[in-house]
C-alpha cells in the first residue's frame, strides 16, 4: 500500500509537497484505506427526496429525515 490507497492522499500529498511520499507512509497515523470506505448518498442530493424535501419516499410511505441525513438505500439524482 501507498500514499495513493489512502483517503486523505490528495490532503496529505498537497500539504506535504516534496517529503518523500514512502517515509510519510511508513510515519502515516491516518491512514484509511479507500477500499474500506463506503461511499454515501446524502438526503439533499438523493432522487428519493420528496418535493417539499422532509420525507424520503423509498417505502410507499414518506419517512421523515435529517437536513443532513443519508442511508443505505441513497441514490444520486440524475
Amino acid at each position: 500500500m501507498t500514499c495513493n490507497d489512502c483517503l486523505h492522499s490528495e490532503i496529505c500529498l498537497e500539504q506535504y509537497k516534496g517529503l518523500n511520499q514512502e517515509m510519510m507512509f511508513k510515519e502515516c497515523k491516518r491512514f484509511v484505506n479507500k477500499v474500506d470506505v463506503v461511499k454515501v448518498v446524502r438526503c439533499k442530493d438523493c432522487k428519493h427526496l420528496s418535493k417539499n424535501k422532509f420525507f424520503c419516499t423509498y417505502y410507499s410511505m414518506a419517512i421523515p429525515i435529517l437536513e443532513n441525513g443519508f442511508c443505505n438505500r441513497g441514490t444520486l439524482k440524475e
